[in-house]
């Protein structure tokens, strides 16, 4: 999409199976350029305020990043953003894989999907139009199978981005993917898809990147590529698994305690293993087992990428100390179409419950509770296809809590109403964002809160806009953080890729912008930082190692923080945005 070109988005309404093509205002482009800022203002735009996530009046936003498409390492991403059926607030971010790189071929700065359809459809995006196709034939079918079927369809170079069985049945941690080895993103995103009767969006792209310097903008990435290209080490690879462990700060069995098993760790890292890069990109950080196959597609066996939170939900987390066990695990949930790590947040709040006498009211054909293989394995299954464990687990961990009531509401980690990742709050393994659930802040360091408060909030801080400016820009972030100077380069880049200049000083004010409209969203919904939103447990309760003790969040110590945080923003006391 070059300078000259008139940015527009494509805004479909599935009620009515009707679509437009809209312009985006200039200073919009200016503020909130690509990517996540664009899709987060458009979102902010088209769905009214305090709108149900699985109502028809809900909207989901895509929107390619700036350099998606393009051979510049780690642009394989596009922005899917939506309100969290789990949280009730934003939800999203990028992912990568071949869906984002032909969205960046269609010409559109984004598109926008509204409304319900009248009956399970998927859309075809095909020679710059938009096509509803029934899809009754694909229910049940997961995300492998459904994407086979379509490409059989509509051709191999066809992308496909759908959901699985999870997502039609509504349950809310369950994702949205496309054939990549990518991760699906957290929230609940599937769901959504699933609220609209939306199995699959297929899009065949028909347009190249235009580039307003080719020979000058090769020259100076193909170096990059190069230098790139012997990275096989990120902080997305299972190796922090390895590190987290070491420094005591893994959590283990619904974070009742850390995690300190050497063997289970080198156990894992035995794992016969295969490395692959996502498309576009130089760095082969991703990590591929061979797994037994029981998804039905007619593949004997298939490729479980091993991302270490999946790995931790459905090992440490769970209390299954066997590779094989978790494995077969992530294999259900993918078939199922559910997000790992709120699964396993769901699942560990259920064993810790039923080992501490809370009556579910659930009947469960294996023995529940930690280290139970079988009945961990069953679970994917038993979410999608039995109402009782669906209305109750499958609601999340802490809205569950919230139904059982009593002692259950202390158990559920979640922050918000979204399960925790490998992040605990007393471990300061990086802090929990104020911002909120939806900031993923990977745990490249501890910060020591105990020694410089205003240096650990700075360094908070330089985090959350780091990412915003990967999520705006549409670049993966473990790719991003592999690459030294990159701002500087960005600057350097954007000239010769349209025209255009650009300081740190604007790339600054995109990731900040970003950042805003994600504060001001979550705010109009309600959100307040101040109030109850991380679990009691970890105000409560002690982390207790082998070797050291972690104490509990202290209550008054976070809220004195969290104003320092604000101020350091520019923002009121309360948190809320200043315009």
């Amino acid at each position: 999409m070059g300078k000259s070109q008139p940015f527009q988005y494509l805004l479909i309404d599935v009620t009515q199976s009707q679509s437009q093509l809209l312009d985006i205002p200039p200073e919009v482009i200016r503020d909130y350029p690509s990517g996540a800022a664009l899709a987060t203002w458009l979102l902010s735009t088209h769905q009214p305020q305090h709108t149900d996530p699985l109502s028809p009046g809900s909207v989901v936003a895509l929107a390619p990043g700036m350099f998606s498409g393009l051979p510049f390492p780690g642009a394989t991403r596009m922005a899917l953003v939506a309100t969290s059926p789990l949280t009730g607030l934003w939800a999203g971010g990028v992912m990568g894989g071949e869906f984002a790189w032909a969205l960046a071929r269609t010409g559109w700065s984004a598109v926008v999907i509204q409304g319900r359809a009248p009956e399970l459809c998927f859309l075809l995006f095909d020679e710059g139009r938009v096509f509803f196709r029934r899809a009754s034939r694909l229910r049940g079918f997961s995300q492998r199978r459904a994407t086979d079927e379509l490409k059989r369809d509509w051709g191999s170079e066809a992308a496909v981005l759908c959901i699985g069985p999870a997502g039609e049945a509504l349950v809310r941690f369950a994702n949205v993917r496309d054939s990549s080895p990518e991760p699906g993103l957290r929230g609940g995103l599937g769901a959504v898809l699933g609220s609209k009767n939306l199995k699959a969006l297929v899009l065949r792209p028909d347009q190249g990147r235009s580039i307003a310097q080719p020979e000058d903008f090769l020259g100076k990435v193909v170096p990059l590529i190069k230098r790139l290209g012997g990275t096989d080490e990120t902080d997305g690879s299972v190796t922090v698994l390895d590190k987290l462990e070491k420094a005591d700060a893994l959590p283990g069995r619904n974070f009742q305690e850390v995690f300190k098993e050497p063997t289970w760790i080198d156990a894992v890292n035995k794992v016969p293993e295969s490395k692959r890069a996502c498309i576009g990109c130089p760095i082969s950080c991703l990590r591929l087992a061979s797994i037994e196959s029981e998804d039905g597609g007619g593949q004997p066996r298939s490729e479980l990428t091993l991302l270490p939170e999946h790995v931790w939900a459905a090992g440490p987390l769970v209390g299954l100390d066997s590779p094989e066990h978790t494995a077969r695990v992530l294999i259900r949930c993918r078939e199922q179409g559910l997000e790992p790590i709120s699964f396993g947040g769901a699942t560990a709040w259920a064993a810790e419950a039923v080992e501490k006498g809370i009556d579910l009211g659930l009947h469960f054909d294996s023995p529940a509770g930690f280290g139970r293989a079988d009945w961990l394995a069953d679970l994917p299954g038993l979410l999608v296809s039995n109402p009782q464990v669906r209305g109750l687990l499958g609601q999340g961990a802490a809205a569950a809590a919230q139904k059982i009531g009593g002692p259950a509401i202390a158990l559920a980690a979640h922050y918000e109403g979204q399960e925790l990742s490998y992040i605990d709050p007393r471990r300061h393994y990086l802090p929990l964002s104020f911002l909120g659930p939806a900031f993923v802040i990977w745990p490249w360091e501890e910060m020591n809160l105990e020694t410089d408060e205003e240096e650990t909030i700075d360094g908070l801080i330089s985090r959350e806009d780091q990412w915003a400016l990967w999520q705006t820009l549409g670049l993966c972030p473990w790719a991003a953080d592999a690459q030294e100077g990159l701002e500087e380069m960005l600057c350097e880049m954007f000239p010769l890729l349209d025209g255009r200049n650009v300081s740190p000083e604007t790339l600054t004010g995109w990731s900040r912008g970003l950042i805003r409209l994600i504060k001001s969203f979550d705010w109009r919904e309600g959100w307040r930082p101040f109030n109850q939103n991380v679990s009691p447990r970890f105000f409560e309760e002690d982390l207790i190692s082998p070797d050291r003790v972690f104490s509990a969040l202290d209550r008054e110590e976070r809220h004195g923080r969290m104003k320092k945080y604000f101020s350091r923003r520019g923002w009121g006391d309360d948190g809320r945005p200043i315009p």
